[in-house]
């Protein structure tokens, strides 16, 4: 076990931040699959509507946890009206969660406008400001959505208590773990909601999870061997993270629920739909646990 010196005595933030971490991650997540479901005019919008509603409530409580951590309302209303922070990586993410919240209540307003227009019989928005509006929405929200995902990186690289942090490859596993997360949100509403498991768009979901949990096993499993050597703060966090406290979290909830248990799933021959609805809880589970320990382990 490599003995490492800290600045401190106790890490500057508590497990909250970590839960913030996860919420966000699944409020981007749902952003950035939601943008994948402009492909089919009526699947697509009532998919859409659904990702919506789940992003706002995601960054309601993740707002609420950042402001219990902050510890003052007066902190959280400054970081989202001070605009001489910008320098602070904390400040400039409260201010993006902001700008979410409004794109995604501007959303919703123009896919109720939408799904209106859907029950008089007609396929898809008329061209014209509204649909230019929409367009612009969706596309300010996929911005929004890539960066809040790998936010949480730039955030702890500037910090000492996540070493983890500061690796290679750790904004490209945020990134893929919010993709994992939004993914398995949007099986799950598409197989309850929106056309039932057995439908097209559920379909395509659950391959594109399938290939972003092998997309996350791959880059762990890099990242292990980018990890090599990396110096004694780092080393002592992976010791931490894989031998020491943190084991049974990362070998039962990372590798075993969030990649094993979707993977195995995939061999059955026949798969129902309670089968498929634990694939994609158990990526989700695995993906946000992957997130929370980057972050705990030191």
């Amino acid at each position: 076990m490599t003995t490492v010196a800290y600045p401190l005595l106790e890490p500057p933030w508590g497990p909250l931040l970590g839960i913030y971490f996860i919420l966000i991650g699944l409020a981007s997540g749902a952003s950035l699959v939601s943008l994948w479901a402009r492909h089919n005019a009526d699947d697509g919008v009532r998919l859409e509507w659904v990702l919506d509603w789940i992003g706002i409530g995601m960054l309601t409580v993740a707002s609420t946890i950042l402001l219990v951590d902050l510890g003052r309302p007066t902190r959280f209303f400054l970081m989202l009206t001070e605009f001489s922070n910008l320098h602070s990586p904390m400040s400039v993410g409260a201010k993006v969660v902001a700008l979410e919240f409004f794109l995604l209540a501007i959303s919703l307003y123009l896919l109720h406008r939408q799904r209106r227009a859907l029950a008089t019989g007609e396929t898809r928005m008329a061209a014209g400001p509204t649909q230019w509006t929409f367009l612009t929405m969706r596309f300010m929200l996929g911005l929004t959505g890539f960066f809040l995902a790998v936010y949480p990186v730039v955030l702890l690289s500037r910090t000492w208590s996540s070493p983890l942090a500061k690796s290679p490859g750790s904004a490209l596993i945020f990134l893929v773990t919010a993709a994992v997360m939004g993914t398995g949100l949007a099986w799950i509403v598409a197989a309850s909601r929106v056309g039932g498991a057995e439908s097209t768009v559920a379909a395509q979901l659950g391959r594109t999870l399938m290939a972003l949990v092998c997309i996350e096993m791959i880059l762990l499993g890099l990242e292990a061997l980018a990890l090599v050597n990396a110096g004694p703060r780092t080393e002592a966090a992976v010791e931490e993270l894989t031998h020491g406290g943190g084991r049974t979290a990362f070998w039962g909830l990372v590798v075993g629920v969030g990649m094993a248990v979707p993977l195995l799933g995939m061999l059955l021959p026949r798969r129902p739909r309670a089968a498929s609805l634990v694939r994609a809880v158990a990526a989700i589970v695995g993906a946000g646990a992957t997130r929370y320990l980057l972050f705990a382990a030191r």
